[in-house]
């Protein structure tokens, strides 16, 4: 039986509300200990394992716990998904907010600025990589599996938008908002890829990776919206 996906507050992006139906809140300090340890280990299996096939017992073993500690913080192997996905999307917005004042210091360089918006990027998607191949793929079933990660792009866009426009002698305009967001979702897309298709062509941990994304979106910007 599929569990409701966890809800995210609409009124404040870097706040998703924790409504997952089947998630008992810890009474004590080892039962946040215990509910550490199981993400630790989901996220770790996950990017070995797929996620229907993934045993709660395999789990538990991997965290060190029983069962029984695993149904008293879950109440099923979805659930422990869609609190993952809760986790994420927190880091995934504190990280964006994190580097505001980075991209703000590098004003004129737009190479810089890519090359740390794009660190961050992979960064989390590496910490993350288990988690959104299960989600990608129980997408392409279960209604709204994407919706904890829908809103990380306009986020995304809205932290990198005004620095490096600026730094490419770029206004924001819509035109250029829809240009950024044009180069934004290749490099997405083409992570995305890397994350279903693992081993492919290039790999999601491959070193050049973010030299790569940095000199794509440049380039395409540079020829859409440079002075």
């Amino acid at each position: 039986m599929e569990s409701t996906p966890v809800r995210m507050d609409r009124s404040e992006p870097s706040r998703p509300a924790l409504d997952i139906e089947g998630i008992l809140p810890p009474r004590q300090e080892r039962g946040a200990r215990s509910e550490r340890a199981l993400h630790d280990a989901g996220r770790k299996l996950l990017i070995r394992h797929h996620f229907d096939v993934l045993k709660i017992e395999e789990i538990c073993a991997a965290a060190g716990l029983t069962t029984g500690a695993f149904y008293r913080r879950f109440a099923g192997k979805e659930v422990l998904l869609h609190s993952l996905q809760a986790a994420a999307y927190r880091d995934a917005v504190d990280g964006l907010r994190g580097i505001e004042q980075e991209l703000a210091r590098h004003r004129g360089r737009a190479e810089a600025q890519l090359d740390i918006f794009l660190g961050a990027m992979l960064g989390w998607c590496r910490a993350n990589q288990g988690v959104l191949r299960a989600t990608l793929q129980r997408a392409t079933r279960v209604r709204g599996e994407w919706t904890p990660f829908r809103r990380i792009p306009k986020v995304a866009q809205k932290v990198l938008a005004g620095p490096l426009l600026a730094s490419l002698g770029a206004r924001r305009s819509p035109r250029t908002e829809r240009e950024l967001a044009a180069a934004f979702q290749l490099a997405v897309g083409a992570v995305i890829n890397m994350i279903i298709n693992d081993p492919g062509p290039m790999r999601l941990r491959d070193k050049a990776l973010a030299a790569d994304l940095r000199d794509a979106m440049l380039g395409y910007l540079q020829r859409k919206v440079g002075a």
